[in-house]
């Protein structure tokens, strides 16, 4: 994969009822990156809730990746969370 341009990144948001429900794709953020993609802007996903990893690591991927961009969402309890992204 080439250098990313783009860096998606969920937030690592951990808490009893996240990890009762499990894991599920960030359908929003996929839709960003082909979005990107078709536009010629080469994304890269870190689902950081999914892989359990808090933002030590996130900023170990932004440092070794180094995209030019970096966005993120927020749902109502991730807002707090996401903020820290900025």
């Amino acid at each position: 994969m080439s250098k990313p341009e783009l860096m998606l990144v969920t937030p690592p948001y951990h808490c009893g009822v996240v990890e009762v429900a499990g894991r599920w794709l960030p359908l929003n953020l996929l839709y960003v990156a082909g979005a990107a993609r078709k536009a010629g802007v080469e994304p890269r996903l870190y689902d950081a809730m999914s892989l359990f990893t808090g933002w030590d690591e996130i900023r170990a991927q932004l440092r070794e990746h180094k995209p030019k961009y970096v966005a993120s969402y927020a749902i109502t309890a991730t807002i707090d969370t996401c903020m820290e992204l900025g």
